[in-house]
């Protein structure tokens, strides 16, 4: 039982130290943060204020914070700070600094818009510059003048996003309505049965070059025949020239070479020309639904193939 009356001794002894200690830990930061303003370095001014309050809570250090909050134009933050250290009791606003304070808070109300946000759906994400909203208590949202980003995010919804250009004072109520997405349908509607249009005839290229090759060729074996009869003719009289005495033929052997080479030349056109000429006149008989189907043709005669 005398253990409790000892642990009470020993926390009334350092009680007092540690408030010293607490008090001297904020008084280096609140010099450094001075230090830090002078320097216009209000960023790092601002941290150290609020480290110090965080030691030894006091309204002049909030104040400090708020003019650092000010001079780095971010007004929602000074306003927080500077209506922080008017509430504040413990080492309470001079009636000098009390009245500069609300001057300031007056002055940064100018550079502030309220706005008062009404998402539709109500639990829609909003982002300010990409960065989650920071509410006021009552809901609203304070902005300093500038332009931003407003962006909104919620399932089954499609992305909205809008540029607000703030240019201070306004109190006014900003309404995002988001889209539904669009529900895609998993089966095709039913419809009626349309007659489709015949599809437009096809070209026919090959089969014009058949019939026109085919009736050169043939044209061909005209001339060919004409060249196999003189050369045979020739041929005869050679060798009539020969059985008479007295005579002789000495080119009886080109005779009968170009006789042989005028009548396979003759055979050939004429076998290749009706070749063609008979695959054209096939293939323009032929309908639209078997344009599946092949025909190789060649000296030796035609080939029918089908594409499955």
């Amino acid at each position: 039982m005398r253990v409790l009356p000892a642990l009470a001794l020993m926390a009334a002894l350092l009680s007092p130290a540690t408030v010293q200690a607490q008090r001297g830990v904020a008084r280096q930061l609140t010099r450094d943060a001075v230090s830090e303003f002078d320097r216009g370095n209000y960023a790092e001014a601002r941290a150290l204020f609020l480290r110090a309050h965080e030691a030894e809570p006091s309204a002049r250090l909030l104040r400090g914070a708020a003019l650092a909050s000010f001079e780095l134009r971010e007004y929602a933050l000074a306003l927080r700070h500077l209506q922080a250290a008017l509430d504040e009791t413990r080492r309470a606003l001079t009636p000098r600094q009390r009245r500069e304070a609300e001057e300031l808070l007056s002055r940064t109300r100018t550079f502030l818009g309220r706005f008062r946000i009404a998402l539709d759906p109500a639990d829609a994400e909003l982002t300010i510059d990409l960065r989650p909203v920071e509410p006021e208590p009552d809901g609203s949202l304070l902005l300093g003048v500038g332009e931003y980003a407003l962006a909104a995010r919620a399932p089954g919804h499609e992305p909205l996003e809008r540029r607000l250009t703030v240019r201070g004072g306004e109190d006014d109520e900003l309404r995002l309505t988001m889209t539904p997405t669009p529900i895609a349908l998993t089966h095709d509607p039913p419809r009626e049965d349309v007659p489709l249009d015949p599809p437009p005839p096809r070209p026919r290229t090959l089969e014009a070059a058949l019939l026109i090759s085919g009736g050169a060729l043939l044209l061909s074996t005209i001339a060919g025949a004409v060249w196999w009869r003189g050369r045979r003719v020739e041929t005869d009289r050679c060798v009539t020239a020969n059985a008479m005495a007295g005579a002789s033929c000495l080119n009886l052997d080109v005779l009968q070479r170009q006789s042989r080479a005028a009548g396979a030349t003759t055979i050939l056109l004429a076998a290749a020309g009706l070749t063609m000429l008979t695959a054209g006149i096939l293939r323009l008989t032929w309908g639209q639904e078997d344009d599946e189907r092949t025909i190789a043709c060649g000296f030796g005669g035609c080939s029918w193939q089908r594409r499955f």
